[in-house]
C-alpha cells in the first residue's frame, strides 16, 4: 500500500469515510496497537492497549468509553482513566497519537 500523504514518519492506517461520527477503528501501525476515534467531527489516535494490564480495550460507543476487557477499568476519548470508573487504582493516560488526514487518508505518526 502506497498512498500520498503527509510525508516520512506517518503510517496510513484507515480511509477517513470508514470511520462514521461516534465509532472507533482499531489500527495496527509498526509495535503500536491502537484506536482511530472519530468524535465532534475531529479525529484522534490512542494506544488500545490498558495501562494496567496488556489488554486490547472495547470501545462502547453508548457510553463514549474504552473499557478493559481484563479488569473493567475505562478511559474516555481523552485518553484519560474515566471519572466515574470505580476500578480503585488511578491509572496513566493512554498514549496518544498525532493524526493527519490527506487524500481521504487517515495518518498517524507512531
Amino acid at each position: 500500500f502506497q498512498a500520498s500523504g503527509p510525508g516520512a514518519g506517518w503510517v496510513p492506517v484507515a480511509k477517513a469515510a470508514e470511520i462514521p461520527l461516534g465509532t472507533a477503528k482499531r489500527f495496527l501501525a509498526g509495535d503500536v496497537d491502537g484506536h482511530l476515534l472519530h468524535l465532534d467531527g475531529n479525529f484522534a489516535a490512542l494506544s488500545a492497549i490498558c495501562t494496567h494490564q496488556p489488554c486490547v480495550l472495547n470501545w462502547t460507543p453508548s457510553e463514549s468509553v474504552f473499557g478493559c476487557p481484563c479488569h473493567g477499568a475505562e478511559f474516555v476519548p481523552s485518553g484519560e482513566q474515566s471519572p466515574g470508573d470505580d476500578y480503585g487504582l488511578r491509572l496513566p493516560p493512554l498514549a496518544r497519537f498525532p493524526v493527519q488526514q490527506a487524500n481521504g487518508w487517515l495518518y498517524v505518526r507512531v
